[in-house]
């Protein structure tokens, strides 16, 4: 139930890891492994992550989670409708495959993969890439995710499941 912002300093992280090893490059590889394994969850709907989602004044100078995407997926982002279905009760939610980005080599602030990114996802809501679902995210989805990583992915389904299309910046 805690706050937090997009760190601007090292005093505003959410927390830290420290790991001992024989030399800098074992430790340094430990951390950041257990740094992936922590996943924090953002409150639906709020408006703190709308915001930054909408690149709102102030939010601007914070990096995309996943940059150096290609043409090709950026595209595919561009020409996917924003949802692919649309259910009256969100229930089952999935996330619409996207053209090019299993070769994207592209990771998040921490490290992770896509793939790597989207299995967080799955973890924290239940939603998986497909066409499986009452409702089917498309570029709502995929435009939050390359921009706040799996956070804002999570953070989709969540508003979706529990508030519904309507309340998505």
């Amino acid at each position: 139930g805690d706050s937090v912002v997009f760190p601007s300093n090292n005093v505003e992280k959410c927390g830290n890891v420290i790991a001992v090893a024989a030399d800098r490059i074992r430790a340094d590889a430990a951390a950041e492994g257990a740094a992936r394994t922590v996943l924090v969850r953002l409150a639906a709907a709020g408006d703190d992550t709308a915001a930054f989602l909408r690149r709102a004044p102030g939010t601007e100078w914070i990096p995309d989670a996943f940059s150096g995407l290609s043409a090709l997926t950026l595209a595919s982002v561009e020409t996917m409708p924003g949802t692919l279905r649309t259910a009256e009760q969100a229930g089952l939610v999935s996330i619409a495959p996207l053209r090019g980005v299993d070769s994207e080599r592209a990771v998040d602030w921490q490290g992770r993969s896509i793939a790597e990114a989207l299995e967080a996802v799955a973890i924290l809501t239940g939603a998986t890439v497909g066409t499986h679902g009452d409702t089917v995210l498309g570029a709502v989805f995929w435009r939050a995710f390359f921009r706040g990583g799996y956070q804002a992915g999570a953070w989709i389904v969540d508003t979706v499941t529990n508030y519904g299309l309507g309340a998505l910046p």
